[in-house]
């Protein structure tokens, strides 16, 4: 049911929560061929134009090629399509919505996240070396 909840919300957010400039998408990969479309590739005004907008936050072109970039040789393929193209900005939209979404319903502070979070820090940085005190305070600093 919360399911479905947040995804009627978020159905509700691509009315008014999104803007999206799929000219400039269709534009740029025209000009720009996908399969080597990597953010070291493009200029830096290119690498900062705005595809799409979603609350305050901003999917970039170097975003968009920094999705690519990541994905094996098989899966760039796959977008070499303009429909192709589009699939993928909009899951990156998708993506932020739900983020936005879950924020809002401050799930990114429940119990359960944080639990999580400190085991893949304590897995990845036992010695907590790594910016000490900036994801976590240390227990014996809790409730300070």
């Amino acid at each position: 049911m919360k399911t479905a909840v947040v995804l009627a919300l978020i159905g509700g957010s691509l009315l008014g929560g999104v803007a999206c400039d799929g000219k400039a998408l269709e534009q740029r990969a025209k000009k720009i061929n996908a399969a080597t479309l990597g953010p070291g590739n493009l200029p830096p005004e290119e690498a900062a134009r705005v595809l799409a907008r979603v609350g305050d936050r901003t999917i970039t072109l170097g975003d968009y090629a920094a999705a690519l970039e990541r994905m094996n040789d098989f899966d760039r393929m796959r977008y070499q399509a303009p429909d192709k193209r589009r699939e993928l900005l909009n899951e990156m939209i998708d993506f932020e919505l739900l983020a936005l979404e879950a924020r809002r319903q401050g799930l990114d502070k429940s119990p359960e996240l944080i639990a999580a979070q400190r085991r893949l820090k304590a897995a990845l940085d036992p010695a907590g070396l790594l910016n000490p005190g900036k994801i976590f305070w240390p227990e014996s600093h809790r409730g300070c």
